[in-house]
């Protein structure tokens, strides 16, 4: 993970995290080798919380689905979708609405785990569809599908043409989700990112380049519900 240090008489090591740079204010003392072993080693310990914070702050500075990541919104497909607190015992998403238990108000790590649950559950069977229709109207054949949490990456296609597709795909604008799944798809025919790889998501999606750069933009999607 990329730092800057500053030091100066402070007694204390702490992290600011200002426009996309995480800085390390720390004491002059340790500007010595054991010193600076120290704070490396202080900011792994933070890693996590450090990609949580440039992540909220990414997020506030794109404008993009605004509310996500503090809960007070919910999303589909880069639309906002309505949410009810109700008596009900068990979390639900319908078509277009979150229900939440009341008793989920002041418990952010139970509002988190089942939300990913139904979200997850949703983009197995949405994105599944989604991918089909694409490979039919590609004519293009691929041989098994899964959904995945794994981080950085929206999706992936195995040399068997195996192909996963990160289930947040279901939070982003539909337009960005089809290219996701046209680049994998494409990944089934050519399997490198060669200029003739390219060419072939191109033939499908010709605004490709437009939809690349805008999805690296929803990167701070990729710590949501982790």
């Amino acid at each position: 993970m990329d730092y800057v240090v500053e030091y100066s008489k402070r007694q204390t090591v702490s992290i600011k995290i200002t426009n996309d740079t995480v800085k390390v204010c720390a004491p002059k003392y340790y500007e010595s080798e054991q010193g600076k072993y120290k704070i490396d080693e202080f900011v792994q310990s933070k890693s996590e919380w450090i990609r949580r914070k440039l992540c909220e702050q990414n997020a506030n500075i794109s404008g993009l689905l605004p509310g996500i990541l503090d809960f007070s919104r919910f999303y589909l497909y880069g639309h906002p979708i309505c949410h009810e607190y109700t008596d009900k015992a068990r979390l639900t998403l319908e078509r277009h609405k979150v229900i939440i238990p009341k008793s989920m108000t002041g418990d952010k790590d139970k509002l988190k785990k089942h939300l990913k649950r139904v979200l997850s559950a949703r983009a197995e069977t949405e994105l599944q569809v989604k991918t089909e229709n694409a490979a039919n109207v590609m004519n293009v054949r691929y041989d098994g599908f899964g959904i995945t949490n794994a981080g950085g990456k929206w999706g992936s296609c195995s040399a068997e043409k195996y192909i996963q597709l990160n289930w947040r795909l279901i939070l982003l604008p539909r337009r960005l989700a089809d290219y996701v799944i046209v680049h994998e798809l494409c990944h089934a025919v050519c399997l490198n990112h060669s200029r003739e790889f390219w060419e072939l998501v191109k033939s499908y999606m010709p605004d490709y380049a437009e939809q690349k750069e805008l999805l690296k933009k929803y990167a701070f999607l990729m710590e949501y519900l982790r």
